[in-house]
């Protein structure tokens, strides 16, 4: 029987969407820990999806994950444009804290993959500060060295089978941690794995989300944008409308 969040599961360029809201994807996490089942939940955003459109691989992992949801403005709007409804746009900072809390109540172990090597130490403190009812919080910062059979990569793996997580957030950003997700999946002994990007930066308060005027609005790219202009001006002023134009000219023309 088809799962409830399939249901309406459609493709934007070639990639699958599921328009879940935040309730179903936090369902998907809890479910898949307790039933044992080792999934990836992905985030479809206008980079992922540029990146998507650009590397094959890229594209054969969104579609190879479980679930897809909705991680950005520019997916939601793409969606619209081709008369298909996402009802809620889902950044990480969205649904998180939300989903610790439920690790509290369903006794689910969390790693905390990536960031430098203070973020990842205050990110656990905080952790176990916050959310004592966790059973287990691991970190391991993301400065190592990621090559499949490297000394330091193995370690690491290691040390995540030891701990056996039920939940773990890889954060290093895209692509580069999808491209260790994939190259180290059938080595892993763990529930649900997350791409988490910069989670780890704000979960340790070393990163504050952008100011609720462009979360509330739905622009927190744009603040993003304000707060670091050289690192992401070309994701967003060159990326978003390049995701766009694809899509109405593949998507909307047909060509």
């Amino acid at each position: 029987m088809e799962n409830d969040w399939e249901a309406g599961k459609f493709s934007l360029l070639g990639v699958k969407i599921h328009p879940v809201q935040k309730q179903d994807l936090l369902d998907f996490i809890v479910q898949s820990c307790r039933d044992k089942q080792q999934r990836i939940l992905a985030g479809a955003n206008a980079y992922a999806m540029n990146l998507a459109y650009e590397l094959p691989w890229y594209k054969q992992f969104m579609n190879d994950s479980d679930m897809v949801y909705c991680d950005g403005i520019g997916v939601k709007w793409a969606a619209a444009m081709v008369g298909k409804s996402i009802p809620a746009r889902l950044t990480h900072l969205d649904w998180v804290f939300d989903l610790f809390r439920l690790c509290e109540k369903h006794q689910l172990s969390l790693y905390l993959l990536g960031g430098t090597e203070k973020n990842a130490a205050l990110a656990k403190l905080k952790m176990l500060a916050d959310y004592p009812g966790i059973p287990a919080v691991y970190s391991q910062h993301g400065y190592f060295d990621k090559s499949r059979d490297s000394a330091e990569n193995k370690a690491v793996v290691d040390r995540i089978n030891a701990a056996e997580p039920d939940v773990i957030f890889i954060c290093f950003g895209m692509p580069l941690q999808e491209r260790w997700l994939i190259e180290n999946w059938k080595h892993l002994n763990i529930g649900i794995a997350i791409p988490g990007g910069a989670t780890i930066d704000y979960i340790s308060g070393e990163v504050e989300r952008v100011d609720a005027f462009f979360v509330n609005y739905q622009i927190e790219w744009l603040g993003r944008l304000f707060r670091e202009p050289k690192r992401l001006w070309k994701r967003y002023l060159i990326g978003n409308p390049l995701f766009l134009l694809r899509v109405i000219i593949h998507e909307v023309l047909g060509l």
